[in-house]
Order: C-alpha cells, then sequence, then structure tokens
C-alpha cells in the first residue's frame, strides 16, 4: 500500500484528479496513466477491460519482471552472447543508418542547390535571349520592316505572352503594318473607282 501512496501523482490538467488508473491496450494512444475524471471525459471507455489500478499496474510490473528473469535464466551462455551481441549491433546499425540518412540529406541539399543554380541560370538566358529578340525585333520596326518584326516578336511572344514591351512594339507594328495597307487599299480602291467613273 506504501507503494500506492508514494506513486500518487497529481495530473497534469487542471480540473483532474491524481493519477489512479494506467492502460495497457496496445492500440490506444491516449495517455497510458489517468485520473477517473479522464475516465468520465470519455478518454478509455472503449477498452475498459485493459485498464489497471496502480495496485494491478505495480503486480504487472512484478509479474514482467519475473518473467524476464526467468527468460534470462534459461538461456544459455551461446544465447546471452547472441543477445547481447545484437544489442550492440543495433547500437552500431542504428548510428550507421544515421550517417547514411545524414549523408543522403546533404547529397540532396547539395542536389536542390545545384538544380537552383541551374534554373537561375537557364532563367537568366531565357530573360538574355528575350532581350536579343526584343531589340532585334525594335531595329526591324525602326526600319519599317513591320512584317518581319511582326514574325520575331509572335515567337518571343510564344515563351513569354506577357511580355510587356514585346507586346507594345507588337502592336505598334500591326497598327503600321495593317494601317499602311489598309490605307493603301483604300487609295487602290479610290484610284479604280476614280479610273471607273472617268471611264463613263
Amino acid at each position: 500500500m506504501n507503494q500506492i501512496r508514494v506513486l500518487q501523482i497529481k495530473y497534469s490538467i487542471d480540473q483532474h484528479d491524481y493519477v489512479e488508473l494506467a492502460c495497457l491496450n496496445e492500440q490506444c494512444k491516449a495517455n497510458r496513466v489517468y485520473c477517473h475524471q479522464c475516465l468520465r471525459n470519455g478518454d478509455h471507455i472503449a477498452h475498459y477491460k485493459d485498464q489497471k489500478s496502480l495496485k494491478e499496474l505495480i503486480e504487472f510490473f512484478h509479474e514482467f519482471e519475473k518473467d524476464t528473469e526467468s527468460l534470462i535464466s534459461k538461456l544459455n551462455m551461446m544465447q546471452i552472447h547472441q543477445a547481447l551481441d545484437q544489442v550492440i549491433k543495433y547500437q552500431e546499425n542504428k548510428t550507421f543508418l544515421l550517417q547514411e540518412v545524414n549523408q543522403c540529406q546533404d547529397d540532396m541539399i547539395i542536389q536542390l542547390k545545384r538544380s537552383i543554380t541551374d534554373l537561375k541560370l537557364e532563367e537568366l538566358n531565357y530573360f538574355e535571349l528575350n532581350q536579343q529578340e526584343q531589340e532585334k525585333a525594335d531595329e526591324l520596326y525602326q526600319k519599317d520592316e513591320y512584317e518581319e518584326a511582326i514574325k520575331l516578336l509572335d515567337e518571343a511572344l510564344i515563351n513569354d505572352p506577357k511580355h510587356i514591351s514585346s507586346l507594345y512594339i507588337r502592336a505598334e507594328a500591326l497598327s503600321n503594318y495593317y494601317g499602311s495597307r489598309i490605307i493603301m487599299m483604300l487609295l487602290y480602291g479610290q484610284i479604280k473607282l476614280y479610273l471607273l467613273i472617268k471611264s463613263m
């Protein structure tokens, strides 16, 4: 009974009692030790048969200890050697695996940094290419070679359809190209009409 008094621990949540119960259900996700208020709140009610009082918990630990001692006493020297070897190798394997994980993590970070750098270079190359196309189109536009400028700008706008400067130059070139053609067509039409009227 003194052991139970020693185990009296105030539950960490306000409005709760002292810890009085323990849950031994393997699938349980709630706190393993709890109070009666937790039960009233609905914790552990799905597996009531796996609940133990603190006295039963102490007895469970004593039984577990006895079973463990019994198993150890049944082991021969070779089995103890193998068990100890496995425990030691577990630590080695754990260290090795942690080193492997850290190495993979470092490699991944290096690869990501390289990829980011490559993407920035591609972006820079793309920007330079677009800048060159725009300058050539602007040059063609200044020379009144509107049709060639429009074709070049159409290709550049496929890569970046929202490039403001290219859109502006294209609009100006279209206006000048089709505007002058429309004017020419109107003049040609007026000339034909004039000649038709004059021949009557």
